[in-house]
């Protein structure tokens, strides 16, 4: 599939053997659908090659793959409006729609799990990293996050009171190189206090972490107990 998508790329719930780890499959090939292949014809148009990728490339690792239809029944190559991206992203909503699985909401414009992004607009460079909501290091080892990963840990049971863990440091990260450790708590992110209610404060912690460079303060724990705070 990578000698067709040179710009895009692709993602698709599949099994764990694969990336993530999660529920694993007992087959790789589909059960279901029919194998009908007839209409596959030579072709050397880039569009029609790529949209065979999707549907094929999914016909073996997407999640609920057993559901999907034969080649002959679902036509990828018919997805050609608009431009290559639409196309595809249409190929790959409808790829989900097809499957009847929780990839798919009836009334969404788009999949729960699966996406299909433009590289040469969000991927940058990897001495340039920058943040970004949907992945922090990409297949080609570009780096797109701060080099933390912080998780919210509510601390009351009647309010939205929080704590804003840092639960990983990614090695060689600019976190890791000004010695951000696993463990410590934000308690403010660029000099906004963060802790009292998760809802409203939701856009201190998205926009600050999502930003080119961030000021991040907090406490540093050992076995449970605050012995210092920090501020990089």
């Amino acid at each position: 599939m990578k000698h067709y998508i040179k710009n895009y790329a692709f993602f698709l719930v599949i099994t764990a053997s694969v990336l993530l780890g999660a529920c694993k499959k007992d087959k790789k090939t589909p059960e279901g659908g029919g194998d009908e292949n007839t209409k596959q014809i030579p072709t050397t148009n880039r569009r029609e090659l790529t949209n065979d990728s999707l549907f094929l490339y999914a016909k073996q690792i997407y999640y609920w793959n057993s559901s999907l239809p034969s080649y002959d029944a679902f036509e990828p190559r018919k997805y050609t409006s608009g431009s290559d991206l639409n196309g595809y992203e249409d190929n790959l909503f409808n790829i989900g729609k097809a499957s009847a699985s929780a990839d798919y909401e009836s009334g969404q414009n788009s999949l729960k799990y699966s996406y299909i992004e433009d590289i040469t607009t969000r991927n940058p460079d990897a001495l340039a990293a920058k943040p970004n909501f949907q992945a922090s290091v990409d297949l080609e080892g570009n780096g797109n996050d701060l080099g933390i990963r912080p998780i919210i840990y509510t601390t009351s049971e009647t309010t939205n009171a929080y704590l804003l863990f840092i639960t990983a440091v990614y090695p060689g990260s600019d976190a890791d190189k000004k010695g951000v450790k696993r463990g410590w708590v934000i308690t403010k992110i660029n000099g906004q206090s963060i802790g009292n209610d998760y809802n409203t404060e939701a856009a201190i912690y998205n926009s600050g972490l999502s930003a080119n460079s961030v000021t991040l303060e907090g406490d540093k724990y050992e076995n449970k107990t605050v012995v210092g705070t920090f501020s990089v």
